[in-house]
């Protein structure tokens, strides 16, 4: 608001004094709310990369993890064919050996 235009309107110059305290008082007041909203939206900006640095993290995890689960999966479903299939072969070999021994 201009002090001119209170002039124009024809107002006192202890009127337009008042009116110009009070409306400094309001912006004063504005100023302080857009320093605090400016704040908030910074550590809201703040707070949203960091979520977003952990959940990229978190995904990294889980895909490493998934990974790692496959392979022992493969690794462990490998080794217990490996062992049945060396059961089975002992177990042949000592049929034969029983079935050699009496004859």
């Amino acid at each position: 608001m201009k002090r001119e235009f209170l002039e124009e309107l024809g107002l006192d110059k202890e009127v337009i004094d008042k009116i110009m305290a009070e409306h400094g008082k309001t912006i004063q007041n504005l100023k302080q709310e857009q320093e605090v909203f400016d704040q908030l939206k910074s550590e809201k900006e703040q707070l949203e990369q960091q979520i977003q640095q952990l959940n990229d993290k978190l995904t990294r995890t889980r895909t490493r993890t998934r990974t790692r689960t496959k392979t022992r999966t493969r690794t462990r479903t490998r080794t217990r064919t490996r062992t049945r299939t060396r059961t089975k072969a002992r177990t042949r070999t000592s049929s034969r050996a029983k079935i050699n021994r009496d004859a």
